[in-house]
This record gives structure tokens, C-alpha cells and sequence, in this order.
């Protein structure tokens, strides 16, 4: 699976997994959040070009925070959420036997 290799590359140029802390133990998984990484990071991440991301931004079709406000907002993305949204939209073909 091609993502799992962009992942594998992030990590190692970027370090660690970029996961702050551990699960909680009450099992919710939602509040844990990924490092922030920014558009270029994000570009890297999920193997896509800085254009691409902020297309899917305008878009409102990938997940991301916008610290700020105006011109001078700045986008970051989740990277847990970016793994969650690359689980989504990945798509297994299935065994034509």
C-alpha cells in the first residue's frame, strides 16, 4: 500500500510517528491529536504537491486548521487525521480470481 510508504518516509525524515503522548485509556481515540505539520509537510506526508493540498483545502475535502485569520491565516493539518483521512479514501482492488 503506497501510503504506508509516504508514511514510512515522513517518519524518517521528520521523526518519530507524530503521535504526542499515548492513547488515552478510557478508549477515546478522538482526542488524540497528531503533530501539526504545514502545507509542505502535508504535501510530503501524503506524497501530493503544495498546489494539490491547497486545492483539496479550497475544497474543503481534507481535514485541516487554520490558525489565524485573513491573508495571514496559516494551515496546519493533523497528521493523525491525515492517517485517518488516507485510511478512508484508500481503496483495495478487489481479487479478480
Amino acid at each position: 500500500m503506497l501510503c504506508l510508504d509516504v508514511r514510512a518516509d515522513f517518519r524518517r525524515l521528520y521523526g518519530g510517528d507524530g503521535v504526542r503522548g499515548r492513547l488515552p485509556t478510557n478508549g477515546n481515540v478522538s482526542r488524540v491529536r497528531g503533530r501539526l505539520i504545514d502545507v509542505k509537510g502535508a504535501a510530503d506526508y501524503i506524497g501530493s504537491s503544495e498546489r494539490h493540498i491547497r486545492r483539496l483545502v479550497d475544497e474543503k475535502r481534507i481535514p485541516y486548521t487554520k490558525l489565524g485569520s485573513g491573508r495571514s491565516a496559516r494551515l496546519r493539518f493533523d497528521t493523525a487525521k491525515l492517517d485517518a483521512w488516507l485510511d478512508e479514501h484508500s481503496f483495495e482492488p478487489e481479487d479478480g480470481s
